[in-house]
């Protein structure tokens, strides 16, 4: 059944309660909104809210997503150690580590046809709204004051597509899990090419583990294959010498402290660069790249860049900008944090 209604701005509970007639009072009542995906067991789900005692289910999400990164708010759970609902909030989590709450997928269930017309037309009644708007979500609050128990589901992916900006995220998201899946190249692609990963100040980060990894293998695994690799370490390090030939056998480990670092870098540069080319491999960085352009452009100083991505546009004081000209050349570099737009 499809119900036409008038544009309004009062939200999604007073849309429902306009096709209240078509809904039964002793039916299962899914309410849904349309922007976003998951991946959940639906079986799973259906067998949770078949309990006697489920009378309304939200499933809700926590842990790291990609747009939890961002300043959007969403509805956040408050529940007992049974994952019953204490209390719910629209655009506003209970703590500052929201990602550790359950989140609203936008997903709402209702044991009976007769719980949505008696709660929703309560809520407009009483003016349970956020900013001018009825949401579901807040539905719950009146149906848990009144004893009826309402629990969260957890499902483990959740995609949330509501914004432009939303889907950006997604979208870049998922393209850098579909490259990484993507079997690396790792031809060797100039036999005197020598990588340089710079670790020195760094501490223990590049040696975290990125899946069954440290993290600056995954690194420079996505860069060129050289024929040479240089670690260039603190005092702190030297212990993790050893740790890296497991990964790079026959790695020159290089040592520098803050006395000598300038003249260290020099000197570690110069030793390279007097085998070949050199690329300076950052440690935290996963790069993906088109072989063939980077082919028919080495014989020339190169800096790898990117553009217009989430989190350039969200922290562009973290990153260094380029001025170019239009055949692509570098004009002007800029200090870090400097100039960003």
């Amino acid at each position: 059944t499809i119900v036409e209604i008038a544009p309004h701005k009062k939200g999604p509970v007073y849309a429902v309660l306009q096709a209240a007639e078509h809904i039964a009072d002793d039916e299962e009542v899914v309410v849904n909104y349309c922007d976003f995906g998951w991946h959940w067991d639906y079986d799973d789900f259906c067998s949770f809210v078949a309990r006697p005692e489920v009378e309304g289910c939200i499933p809700s999400y926590k842990g790291f997503h990609p747009h939890s990164l961002g300043t959007t708010y969403y509805a956040y759970l408050k529940v007992d150690a049974s994952d019953r609902l204490l209390e719910l909030r629209e655009k506003e989590s209970f703590t500052d580590e929201r990602m550790q709450e359950y989140a609203s997928s936008g997903t709402y269930y209702f044991k009976k046809g007769a719980h949505v017309k008696k709660y929703f037309q309560q809520a407009m009644d009483e003016g349970v709204q956020k900013n001018g708007e009825y949401y579901v979500s807040l539905v719950y609050n009146l149906m848990s004051a009144d004893g009826l128990k309402v629990f969260a589901y957890e499902i483990p992916y959740f995609l949330q597509w509501g914004t432009p900006e939303d889907l950006m995220e997604y979208l870049s998201w998922s393209n850098a899990f579909r490259l990484t899946a993507q079997i690396r190249d790792g031809t060797l692609l100039e036999e005197s090419l020598s990588a340089v990963s710079w670790m020195a100040g760094a501490g223990e980060r590049p040696f975290q583990l990125l899946e069954d990894k440290p993290v600056f293998v995954e690194s420079l695994l996505s860069f060129p294959k050289a024929a040479r690799y240089i670690f260039v370490l603190d005092d702190t390090q030297r212990l993790y010498g050893e740790r890296i030939g497991i990964h790079f056998p026959g790695a020159q480990i290089c040592s520098v402290d803050e006395a000598t670092g300038a003249d260290g870098a020099k000197g570690v540069l110069s030793d390279a660069h007097a085998h070949g080319a050199v690329l300076l491999a950052p440690w935290d960085k996963l790069c993906w790249w088109d072989l063939h352009v980077f082919v028919s452009m080495a014989d020339a100083p190169l800096l790898w860049t990117f553009s217009n991505t989430v989190n350039l546009r969200r922290h562009p004081t973290r990153y260094t900008f380029l001025s170019t000209v239009t055949s692509g050349g570098v004009k002007v570099v800029s200090e870090e944090g400097k100039d960003g737009r």
